[in-house]
């Protein structure tokens, strides 16, 4: 399985240590305990080092998330290929450009990530021009179906790239 993320764990008192990559399985996890001499997770002190994968995730992720959490999360997005993580991407910034809350949470991080199946992703629409003039070309957009080649030219495609993403 992808590294998705390097962490820094260490006790409350900062006097044990331990460097893991995520995902964990279950038994890493309970090897991390060990590592620092605890006996759960709640009283971990972590921080995410460096991003293999899902670096746009740096600024969408919430302060209160706990490490298991973050395995979920870091789990589903090892198993997401590059359009996936592409959708997931866009997804989590759609999101944050939306709402006026910074960071997202884990909840809603986990259902955008389950869910990036669901999306129509255009890699070939490198801008909302050509994202507009594919969906007026395949049918997306009601009644330009209708419309001559003429004044199908004149559509304002960006506006309707725009709209559509």
């Amino acid at each position: 399985m992808d590294r998705v993320f390097d962490l820094y764990v260490a006790d409350e008192d900062r006097q044990r240590s331990a460097s893991p990559t995520l995902p964990a399985t279950n038994y890493e996890m309970v090897d991390i305990l060990e590592q620092l001499g605890l006996e759960d997770m709640g009283s971990l002190y972590f921080e995410i080092e460096k991003y293999y994968k899902g670096k746009f995730l740096v600024d969408a992720l919430e302060s209160s998330i706990t490490i298991r959490e973050l395995n979920i999360l870091a789990r589903k997005v090892a198993e997401m290929d590059k359009g996936q993580e592409a959708v997931f991407e866009g997804l989590t910034k759609m999101e944050l450009k939306n709402q006026p809350v910074s960071h997202r949470s884990y909840q809603k991080l986990l259902q955008m990530a389950e869910n990036t199946d669901c999306c129509h992703r255009v890699p070939q629409a490198r801008n909302d021009s050509q994202l507009g003039r594919f969906y007026a070309e395949n049918g997306f957009v009601e009644g330009v179906d209708k419309l001559s080649d003429k004044l199908f030219e004149l559509l304002d495609f960006e506006q309707i790239g725009r709209k559509m993403r």
